[in-house]
């Protein structure tokens, strides 16, 4: 029997398209191994876990970790789109173009 065989070997959440791996094994000497092995066959290990509860935390570091990143893109494109407005308001209004007049009701005729 080969060691990736032996542990549990379960995927864990990654935002980089990398395979992360999650090994399950309460022997730390077969853990180690597999490790090795599936680092050679260029995979990513997020962690080894002797229990089901250490097993569940390392899960539950991948999820905030890709929440976290989310949360990072989505700020990001808010302060583009911030930074996109500014520029294109102060270009105009070099122009002599006033921007706030777009938001102003047409009077009544």
């Amino acid at each position: 029997m080969s060691y990736i065989d032996h542990p549990v070997v379960a995927k864990c959440v990654t935002a980089s398209g990398m395979l992360k791996i999650l090994i399950a094994e309460d022997d730390f000497m077969i853990a180690d191994a597999a490790e090795e092995v599936l680092l050679g066959w260029g995979y990513e290990v997020c962690g080894i876990a002797r229990t089901v509860a250490d097993g569940v935390a390392l899960g539950l570091i991948g999820v905030l970790e890709v929440l976290w990143q989310g949360f990072a893109f989505m700020g990001g494109l808010i302060v583009i789109g911030l930074l996109i407005y500014y520029i294109a308001r102060f270009s105009q209004a070099s122009k002599g173009i006033n921007l706030d007049l777009i938001y102003q009701e047409l009077p009544p005729e």
